[in-house]
């Protein structure tokens, strides 16, 4: 069996397939599976962007158009990123692989498969919240042809499009063909988002298990009782404890590769991910107090409003993650005992244990940390344009 085949990793690998993201997938079906997803963002874009140079004096329609349009362009962000690092991406599954294929008892299979666990359930999670705020957002233009069916009227309902949007058509006339495009192209979507911010997340709870790993080594480095070794030798001595530093050492410096490489990998996607999904909260909000009066609305621009909270809440507590278990390293070297160690290798923790100081943070382009401080600013930045907003709006009355 492929190893991301198993239980912890093949929701991920299935997603990302199913929109041609996934970097091992045969070429012809990465092609069709990637049109797909272009169709899809491009059937959420362009009528859109149509609709809006069409009005521009239309400032409730530009608000209203913001939040679709801030959440398509994101996705367009996400197939640009993984598209064009996707040899970067390969080898941080690769390396994620051999992670697993390296592991040296039976207590780090345990606290890898923890974090690995850990990551599924937040993927089952996530998407089925995406899926039922988005259905929420979505399923609003329904409401008029079911109420056609159960209270007739003299008069149909009017037919509206779950986002104002140009198609070059007779909307009325060709309304359920439209629908259900927006519907598929909605699909396309959500997958993009939930295969690549799981993904995300995945890796990162990859990266902390691995740093309670090192954390056990440390703790571990002179004691033979509490490590179940694979591989039993029956000499226990100065070379088993210097080959135990060197591996810490080693695994310090591959978590550091890790990160940076990801970094680099995922920077456009967190950049246009924070910022435009700034806008889209903000707009979200806007929205929800002009519709105020609309009982029937409102619960669409709620369903937005949770939805990007939580995406950039997980997003954030996501890198401080990272951090706090980075922090945690030079606590757990001097809680071993290290001095049984030999003198040149107590040299070697202690410079590990002055490279850990400071601990590893996931930022975007080295300017923003994303952490639990980063998302606070974020949601304060958010309530001030929600703010400017509707102050632009009230101006223009």
């Amino acid at each position: 069996m492929d190893f991301f085949d198993t239980r912890y990793f093949r929701i991920n690998k299935l997603i990302l397939s199913f929109v041609g993201l996934w970097p091992y997938q045969r070429s012809f079906m990465k092609i069709l599976a990637l049109s797909f997803a272009i169709f899809g963002v491009t059937m959420v874009c362009a009528p859109q962007i149509t609709y809006l140079f069409k009005h521009l004096d239309d400032l409730d329609g530009l608000f209203e158009l913001m939040p679709t349009t801030s959440g398509g362009l994101i996705c367009v962000i996400k197939i640009i990123t993984l598209t064009r690092n996707s040899e970067a991406f390969k080898v941080l599954l690769e390396q994620m692989h051999e992670d697993w294929r390296h592991l040296l008892t039976r207590q780090e299979t345990q606290i890898l498969t923890r974090y690995a666990e850990n990551a599924r359930t937040f993927t089952l999670v996530y998407s089925i919240s995406l899926v039922v705020f988005v259905s929420c957002y979505s399923t609003l233009p329904l409401s008029g042809p079911i109420l056609d069916i159960i209270s007739p009227l003299n008069e149909t309902r009017p037919r509206r499009m779950p986002h104002p949007a140009e198609f070059f058509v007779n909307q009325d006339k060709y309304f359920y063909v439209l629908l259900l495009s927006t519907y598929i192209a909605y699909a396309a979507c959500i997958s993009i988002a939930i295969g690549t911010e799981t993904m995300y997340v995945l890796m990162v709870e990859h990266i902390c298990g691995m740093y309670d790993i090192l954390c056990f080594r440390l703790e571990n480095l002179t004691t033979r009782d509490k490590l179940e070794l694979i591989q039993n030798k029956d000499i226990f001595g100065h070379d088993e404890i210097r080959q135990r530093v060197r591996r810490c050492i080693q695994l310090h410096e591959k978590l550091r590769l890790f990160i940076e490489l990801m970094e680099s990998s995922f920077a456009l996607f967190l950049l246009f991910d924070i910022g435009l999904g700034c806008m889209l909260l903000a707009s979200s909000c806007v929205m929800f107090v002009v519709r105020l009066g609309r009982s029937s609305e409102i619960a669409r621009y709620v369903a937005l409003v949770l939805l990007q909270s939580c995406r950039l809440f997980f997003s954030s507590w996501a890198g401080q993650e990272v951090i706090d278990h980075s922090a945690r390293i030079s606590m757990a070297a001097y809680n071993g005992i290290w001095y049984n160690a030999p003198i040149e290798m107590q040299k070697c923790l202690i410079l590990l244990i002055a490279k850990s100081q400071k601990g590893s943070q996931i930022t975007i382009a080295k300017l923003y940390v994303t952490n639990l401080e980063g998302f606070s600013m974020i949601m304060k930045t958010s309530v001030s344009y929600c703010t400017l907003m509707i102050s632009l709006r009230e101006t223009s009355v």
